[in-house]
């Protein structure tokens, strides 16, 4: 009885240990695998968001390298345009002085003729005929008439002639000057136009540059402080999954002092039947002793008691919950060109992320650098040790625990969004 009670003893002192080495999570692991692929989810839109971003900065700082050249052009036409304005300015002002001075010389030319026909005219012998050639006409016609050149000195009608020949040379190239000021002023104005057009638009270009690395810094802040809550929940996972080992090594630890209690427990008994035989046995002798000196005394014949055997008592036997995990294979090995296959434990695919979160994660647990190495196999695989790292759905498949693959044994080290909607699928770590 005391025996018993000793040992009910123990079992509530066992289950009472048990009990306090059991975890009283705030979240449970289910919540925080939630929370965790919620904000994966979340930092996966906004990198997506930032690609974009990238893409467009790309894009508008390509546009702006086009405008920049076209400014560039469009600035060295203006500048030649400039230019040839300055220098046509400056051949108009020399044309000017010339005609000036050709139209003088032309105007002295002008008044010796007259003074020449004036001479002629007071002669009493030529006075008749200048009356006559001058009622009707102008100098000019006077000097052009053929009775006139007759009369005079060729060289100064000659002389005459030249110079109205070069004023009427300056004066065409001043109209010439003039139209090509003209349209060189037209040039420079629509160069200064497009200057202006491209200079709005570098303008807006630019703020719209400007605004787009505000929203890419904000969008990497953003990116930042959701991984930095990944990496709070999956410090917050590394504690869980280290008190429940610690729960479930005090269950095994309870349960072995269980099953060593009802051990001797069992033992107990078998002495007790061992000592109640032994002394039946010997009251038995005793008895037949008695019996055999009655008999002698009384001269009956002997006769011996049957002996009897205590019958064999066995432990119990515990077997290990069967975890059998296997499915139909479709016989091929994931790879890059095979993205999709159905291993020895369901169906496999590949991603390619940077693992330093993970394996920090996993040296937490207890995986040390020592014992499991981080590095990349020859066929692209990320292994942690001598294992290969994967994602799976942490309620199937916890993480620190193996399964087998195509590829070879998985470690699981991740988890991911596609765990909710394929509980049983592997998502292989590589650098594919």
């Amino acid at each position: 009885m005391k025996q018993s009670r000793r040992i009910a003893g123990s079992i509530l002192v066992g289950a009472l240990c048990f009990a306090m080495a059991m975890p009283a999570f705030a979240d449970s692991k289910s919540d925080v695998s939630s929370q965790i692929n919620s904000l994966e989810g979340q930092a996966s839109e906004l990198e997506s968001e930032l690609a974009s971003m990238k893409a467009n900065k790309t894009s508008i700082e390509s546009y702006i390298a086009e405008l920049d050249t076209k400014i560039k052009e469009t600035l060295s036409a203006l500048d030649t345009v400039s230019d040839e304005i300055e220098q046509t300015d400056q051949e108009i002002k020399t044309t000017k002085s010339n005609l000036k001075e050709a139209e003088a010389n032309q105007e002295i030319q002008y008044e010796a003729l007259k003074a020449r026909i004036k001479a002629i005219y007071e002669s009493e012998e030529d006075a008749s005929f200048f009356k006559v050639l001058l009622k009707d006409a102008d100098l000019k016609s006077v000097l052009n008439s053929q009775e006139y050149k007759s009369r005079i000195n060729m060289y100064d009608y000659e002389l005459y002639n030249s110079l109205e020949a070069t004023t009427k040379q300056i004066q065409a190239y001043e109209q010439e000057l003039g139209e090509k000021q003209d349209s060189l002023t037209k040039d420079k104005d629509s160069y200064e136009q497009q200057m202006s057009e491209l200079d709005t638009i570098l303008d807006e270009r630019q703020n719209e540059l400007s605004s787009l690395d505000d929203s890419m810094r904000a969008t990497y802040s953003d990116i930042s402080d959701i991984q930095s809550q990944i990496d709070a929940q999956n410090s917050k996972m590394a504690s869980i999954l280290a008190e429940e080992k610690a729960a479930a090594k005090a269950k095994a630890e309870h349960e072995a002092a269980v099953k060593q209690e009802a051990s001797k427990n069992t033992d107990t008994k078998k002495s007790d039947s061992s000592t109640k035989k032994t002394d039946t046995s010997t009251k038995k002798n005793t008895e037949s002793a008695k019996t055999e000196t009655s008999a002698s005394e009384t001269k009956t014949p002997e006769t011996s008691a049957p002996e009897t055997k205590a019958p064999e008592t066995k432990a119990p036997e515990t077997e290990a919950p069967s975890n059998d995990n296997s499915y139909s294979s479709d016989g091929k090995v994931l790879s890059k060109y095979h993205g999709v296959v159905y291993g020895p434990t369901g169906k496999e695919t590949y991603y390619n992320l940077d693992m330093s979160g993970v394996v920090r994660i996993m040296r937490d647990m207890g995986f040390s650098a020592e014992d499991y190495p981080y590095w990349v196999r020859d066929d692209g695989c990320k292994m942690l040790g001598s294992y290969i790292m994967c994602a799976a759905n942490l309620n199937y498949f916890p993480r620190g625990t193996t399964v087998a693959s195509s590829l070879g044994t998985c470690l699981v080290c991740d988890t991911g969004s596609f765990a909710a909607s394929n509980p049983t699928q592997l998502d292989i770590a590589t650098n594919w």
